[in-house]
């Protein structure tokens, strides 16, 4: 770059190196982007944020995502098990939109856990009801 000894040919040898690279970074970020599956036992809310962190830095290198587009990528990126409500989803309403798909997903996050909690302290009932009366026969 020393050798430069104008202004725009500083300008161009700075943009050949480091276009190259946003073009890469784009390309790697892409890819991880399409790729991106969430593991079973991983949080949703961490999947999500994930997920909105590669479409941010996309967004910062003038990559254009529509609205159904992100949708669409976010809820082929959900395991097996979130299956009947990406059908829900997909048939639901068009167009897609992201802000709906993600609080859909974390309404229904919020529902099993309930859910869960709910079958949790019905198991403990029991299992103190049963204690009671083994206890009361002896």
């Amino acid at each position: 770059m020393l050798k430069e000894t104008t202004s725009k040919a500083l300008w161009e040898k700075l943009e050949s190196i480091y276009a190259s690279k946003s073009l890469i970074n784009r390309l790697c970020w892409k890819m991880e982007l399409y790729q991106l599956k969430m593991e079973i036992a991983k949080n949703l809310h961490d999947h999500i944020n994930h997920f909105n962190q590669l479409v941010c830095q996309l967004l910062n290198v003038n990559e254009i995502f529509f609205d159904e587009e992100q949708a669409v990528l976010l809820l082929a990126s959900l395991p097996m098990s979130y299956k009947s409500l990406v059908q829900i989803l997909l048939v639901g309403k068009t167009p897609l939109k992201l802000d709906e798909v993600t609080s859909a997903l974390r309404e229904n996050e919020r529902m099993m856990k309930n859910e869960n909690i709910n079958i949790e302290s019905h198991v403990l009932v029991a299992q103190h009801s049963e204690q009671g009366r083994n206890n009361s026969w002896r």
